[in-house]
């Protein structure tokens, strides 16, 4: 068992800018750099780790090292885990410095998909991007949708104490803003396109014939995969589109369901009841699909999700309590 580990994490100037968020003046920068590992640690269930940022004692100064450590877990997937990532997340820094003044224009933020699992991954979650409160918070998966998602996972089955090994998400475009300014990312969906497929390959376990599944939020996300794999993937893409792709420079193949945006339903204040019981309905479903192939990534994605929707179509009852329950939940109404 392997653990403590040391990982070169690269020069101070771009470690910082992918790494240190926060400004708190009480804060060191090497505890902002640490954060995000440590919460990745916590994500992997590596209960009782920990993780530590500084150069090398005795070393350049402006190298910066993790180093991960605990009394009782392996860690040994962190030496290959933490360079891709941070391999993938330099590319995107990189793009986002050559459109830094339309970036900055949109008062958006450089923030790569922190402090979620690295070593444990059991499924990845495609979105569009960050929502402004996630850097904010210092947290990528602070957020109503998170909480709202965990539940439907729950709903299916999926034990709550692992219910992190499935919220690993890679987001089109690594820039933070708030809700209402998606029409102003659509414009850097393809720029950071190149980010974006090393990101994927960097998450996603390309050792065997099949890699994790991904499920494919919303319709920017849709659009976006045949662009991104012209070769593999022909659309259009909607709800239920399965489409299987090889996304890692190996030829482990990745199954993917497309989704609704797990964030639309919050919106039920503003549609009738049906609407919400069909929104319901057919997250359910997807998330049913993603709970079943993270325990088998080789399953065939077409039989499972006709299963999920056997499954979910037969309890209309149950969709239906399940769709109250998530209204007063998520209504706020104190």
């Amino acid at each position: 068992m392997n653990n403590s580990v040391e990982v070169r994490l690269g020069r101070k100037d771009e470690v910082e800018a992918i790494l240190s968020y926060v400004t708190d003046s009480s804060v060191t920068v090497y505890e902002t750099c640490a954060q995000g590992f440590c919460q990745s640690l916590l994500r992997d269930l590596k209960y009782a780790s920990w993780a530590v940022v500084r150069p090398k004692k005795g070393g350049d100064p402006d190298e910066y090292w993790v180093h991960l450590t605990s009394p009782n877990q392996d860690l040994g997937a962190y030496v290959d885990a933490i360079p891709a990532f941070m391999g993938a997340a330099a590319e995107g820094l990189r793009i986002y410095r050559a459109h830094k003044a339309a970036i900055d224009g949109l008062k958006l933020f450089f923030f790569p998909p922190q402090g979620m699992t690295l070593a444990e991954t059991r499924s990845v979650q495609l979105l569009h991007y960050p929502p402004y409160e996630a850097r904010a918070f210092c947290d990528y998966l602070y957020s109503p949708t998170n909480r709202r998602y965990e539940g439907l996972l729950d709903f299916n089955g999926y034990p709550p104490e692992k219910v992190s090994l499935l919220e690993r998400i890679c987001d089109l475009v690594p820039l933070a803003g708030p809700g209402d300014v998606a029409s102003g990312i659509d414009q850097f969906n393809e720029v950071f396109m190149p980010y974006t497929r090393l990101m994927l390959g960097a998450l996603l376990d390309g050792s065997g014939s099949h890699t994790q599944p991904v499920v494919a939020y919303g319709s920017p996300v849709h659009e976006w995969l045949p662009l991104a794999y012209p070769d593999q993937i022909k659309g259009p893409l909607g709800l239920y589109s399965i489409v299987s792709p090889r996304l890692t420079d190996s030829d482990a193949v990745t199954h993917m369901v497309c989704a609704n945006h797990p964030s639309e339903f919050l919106f039920f204040s503003e549609h009738d009841w049906e609407w919400a019981v069909k929104m319901t309905l057919e997250d359910l479903v997807t998330s049913r699909w993603q709970v079943v192939m993270s325990e088998d990534w080789s399953a065939d994605p077409h039989d499972v999700l006709r299963d999920c929707q056997d499954y979910w179509n037969a309890r209309p009852a149950n969709v239906a309590d399940i769709c109250r329950i998530q209204e007063e939940a998520y209504s706020f109404d104190l």
